[in-house]
């Protein structure tokens, strides 16, 4: 605006010093030709328009400047030249934010006035049910979750390799002054050989960790006492690890386990009481299965206190065939019948 009024103020005195010329011109004229008076009054009026132009510019270009320097006051006492422009913007933001605000607030009054309707209203049992039955599902999930960490941890921490220590050497059963004869190591083969070679052998199988083979050794041993000279009687540990025994009886279940061998193979297992008087018996039972009678009067003395008896009628001299049947049957029978309650005779 400065360079405006400049202009024109450099016009205006070009125009003045024309018309001073002029005048001047005239004036010297006047002594030769003077001016006509038209021209005169024709120049006076573009002179003043000229004027009131420049002057009408003058003010336009002071107002604008007052006002820019106006506004660069506001903007420096503000601190941000950039609010002048962005005020309509943040306005139209604002009105444009407004509905939604409004709209939050409508939506918080409805969930509180839900959340009082819901109080204000009464539980039900069913729903009560409900709640506690839910409540035990939820607790007993977690308690469960809680478990199975429990039990992973501590299956982690005891997944090392067990320790296996080595068995104790074997060490004898029965007393040194024991008639049976007992091997510790679980070998068959003494056992076997003896067994072939006697009429009656008796072989006791036991575990020396078992209660039940604690109770009946003292049993067996008072036994074989009793019937060392009719038959041999042998003890063998058949849980040694290792041991010929346990690797040949790997399925037995159960200790002890007595059992009665003859030559020919027959075998014959007691399941009677360890007892003995229970022993006794059947121990006589093997030495003598079938009795030998020789009269009528021998059988009604024979048939009291049983109950069953049989009886075979035949010459065992003649017939050794039908009496090696009836004999083993009635060893067998033993197995039937702990308690001997049928008794057999010739």
């Amino acid at each position: 605006m400065s360079t405006q009024t400049s202009a024109a103020s450099t016009r205006l005195e070009q125009q003045q010093q024309q018309t001073g010329s002029l005048s001047n011109f005239s004036s010297i004229g006047s002594d030769y030709c003077p001016a006509p008076p038209v021209a005169a009054a024709r120049v006076r009026p573009q002179l003043g328009n000229a004027a009131r132009k420049v002057t009408k510019i003058a003010a336009a270009s002071d107002d604008k400047e007052v006002q820019n320097n106006a506004k660069l006051d506001d903007d420096l006492r503000t601190g941000n030249d950039d609010d002048v422009d962005s005020k309509p913007e943040s306005g139209n933001v604002e009105r444009r934010l407004q509905p939604d605000a409004v709209d939050q607030r409508q939506n918080i009054e409805n969930l509180d006035q839900n959340q009082q309707q819901l109080a204000s209203q009464p539980i039900l049992p069913n729903q009560r049910r409900y709640n506690r039955i839910s409540m035990i599902i939820f607790y007993g999930r977690e308690a469960l979750c809680v478990l199975a960490l429990i039990l992973t941890t501590y299956a982690s921490i005891q997944n090392s390799p067990p320790r296996i220590s080595k068995a104790p050497p074997p060490a004898p059963f029965f007393s040194r002054g024991s008639l049976v004869h007992d091997w510790p190591s679980g070998a068959l083969g003494p056992t076997q050989t003896r067994v072939s070679q006697s009429e009656l052998s008796l072989v006791f199988y036991y575990a020396p960790w078992c209660a039940e083979s604690q109770h009946a050794r003292s049993v067996y041993d008072h036994v074989a006492r009793l019937y060392y000279r009719e038959a041999h009687f042998a003890a063998i540990n058949c849980w040694q690890p290792g041991g010929e025994c346990r690797l040949q009886y790997s399925k037995v279940q159960t200790w002890p386990v007595l059992m009665a061998y003859q030559p020919n193979g027959m075998a014959v297992q007691f399941h009677g009481a360890w007892t003995n008087s229970a022993l006794a018996r059947f121990v006589q039972s093997l030495i003598e299965p079938v009795h030998r009678m020789t009269g009528p009067g021998d059988l009604m003395s024979f048939m009291t206190g049983k109950d069953a008896v049989v009886v075979a009628f035949l010459d065992a001299d003649l017939d050794r065939r039908q009496y090696s049947r009836f004999y083993q049957t009635a060893l067998k029978w033993l197995e039937k019948d702990p308690f001997q309650e049928v008794a057999f005779g010739v």
